[in-house]
């Protein structure tokens, strides 16, 4: 069985809401609410809930079958 994380809510928490709070600051990858974010968006993943796909970047795995 594969287990996909979904990103949205990390991606919202670190790129957008993290910027404004610390603003004029620039926002630093080592903050803790990247942490606290990540495990959110684990926990949602793992109860099933699903949010609309917010994010930079897409994952595309290639599997050869036999």
């Amino acid at each position: 069985m594969r287990h996909e994380h979904a990103f949205s809510f990390y991606s919202v928490a670190s790129k957008v809401l993290h910027p404004l709070l610390v603003a004029p600051a620039e926002p630093k990858f080592t903050a803790k609410i990247n942490d606290k974010a990540r495990l959110v968006q684990i926990a949602l993943t793992e109860a099933g809930v699903s949010m609309p796909q917010f994010g930079a970047a897409k994952v595309w795995v290639i599997e050869k079958r036999a």
